[in-house]
């Protein structure tokens, strides 16, 4: 099942904290991936990270310009070591209304793409 399929992947999303993409983070804690998560406004995202730990949710996250290709690079600094290297999936939704789901093998394959 996708349950089985998610627990334990470490997992990036780049959100703007619309409702639905907040429900993709909440979803993919209960499913048991370990998230984390970044936003330009530092207040939507600890008000975020502030209502996933009270709902028991264990969400990281930091702000960050994902536009930017020098914030980008330091967000998957703070990821790896938060992750201590490991990133399975990263979800985007900074081109616009699409969202891409990248699948990962690791940071160091992935960095070539930063």
């Amino acid at each position: 099942t996708l349950k089985m399929g998610l627990e334990s992947n470490h997992i990036v999303i780049d959100v703007g904290f619309s409702l639905s993409q907040e429900a993709i983070v909440e979803e993919l804690c209960r499913f048991g991936a370990h998230v984390y998560t970044c936003a330009r406004s530092e207040d939507n995202l600890n008000k975020c990270l502030r209502e996933w730990e009270d709902a028991g949710f264990i969400v990281k996250g930091s702000t960050c310009d994902v536009s930017s290709p020098e914030e980008r690079v330091a967000l998957f600094q703070r990821v790896s070591s938060c992750f201590d290297g490991k990133l399975n999936i990263l979800v985007s939704f900074f081109l616009g209304s699409e969202v891409f789901v990248i699948v990962v093998s690791s940071m160091t394959k992935f960095s070539r793409f930063l």
